[in-house]
């Protein structure tokens, strides 16, 4: 028997498919994998989808449920897979597409109390996760170009009140499947980032491409969309570099602008009214 991944940029077509337990969404992914294209004659009646649920009733612990989880809990968030372990459990049928959002929205919505212990062990676990690497991506991004280096390695010493925001600069940002982003990256390389679970491959991928820019450079108007205040600072926004290299933020141009050679840049003078109320953190 093969093992394929069947997520993300893959165009094959199948008609039954069995997989290891996943986020919602990702499983909703691998399902596009059914029936994708028109055949003439298929060998089954209609397209069968099974899920490898691990037990998840017996442990009592949070090590006991990580174990439990298998090698799915190394790919993603044990808490993740718990929520959508419930989710799914009691389904034997689905209708497309009118279940993929109540379905996300179960496995994502806020917990209740009635979580045992070693689930909101888990679930804290994933949330320091998060404000772990938030804070390391701040860090990179005090200075441009600067590498990630350890509090202890004296990098930390610019202020942090300076006028800057962090930008995450792409190549293109459209709709993907089921509700998340295809984010596609200066490089060409791409990622499917979701609006509702934090992943750590999301939140690399962004911060990879994030820079701290002067904030009179990017409009008032950037919006700060949720798949990227999930992955980045609260502040961040993303700016798409177009083919001249100016950068937009939705609709609004900027004063921000790259180069593969130069790097970011403004690309106009300072607003006749701009005044500097604090010193900015590029000053010595």
């Amino acid at each position: 028997m093969a093992t394929q991944v069947v997520e993300q940029s893959v165009d094959i077509d199948l008609d039954f498919i069995v997989s290891d337990l996943a986020p919602t969404d990702m499983i909703f992914q691998r399902m596009g994998r059914l029936w994708r294209h028109t055949r003439p004659h298929r060998p089954a009646a209609r397209p069968e989808f099974w899920i490898r649920l691990p037990d998840t009733l017996s442990p009592t612990g949070a090590s006991a449920l990580k174990s439990a989880l298998g090698r799915s809990a190394r790919v993603y968030a044990p808490y993740v897979l718990l929520r959508t372990a419930a989710v799914w459990k009691s389904k034997v049928q689905i209708t497309l597409p009118a279940d993929i959002r109540p379905m996300l929205e179960a496995t994502y919505t806020e917990p209740d109390d009635l979580e045992p212990d070693a689930w909101r062990e888990l679930r804290d676990e994933l949330e320091s996760e998060k404000r772990e690497l938030a804070a390391n991506a701040e860090a990179a991004t005090l200075v441009l170009g600067r590498p990630a280096l350890r509090d202890e390695d004296g990098v930390l010493t610019r202020r942090r009140s300076a006028p800057t925001i962090p930008v995450v600069l792409l190549r293109s940002v459209a709709a993907g499947a089921n509700g998340g982003t295809l984010a596609v990256a200066l490089d060409g390389t791409h990622a499917e980032i979701s609006p509702h679970e934090w992943r750590r491959s999301s939140a690399k991928f962004l911060h990879q491409w994030m820079v701290r820019v002067p904030r009179w450079m990017i409009p008032a108007t950037a919006t700060r969309p949720n798949w990227l205040a999930l992955h980045g600072p609260p502040d961040a926004v993303a700016g798409v570099v177009q083919s001249n290299g100016r950068c937009v933020f939705g609709e609004d141009s900027s004063g921000l602008a790259y180069d593969p050679r130069l790097g970011v840049f403004a690309d106009r003078k300072l607003p006749k009214n701009f005044q500097q109320k604090d010193h900015d953190e590029f000053d010595d």
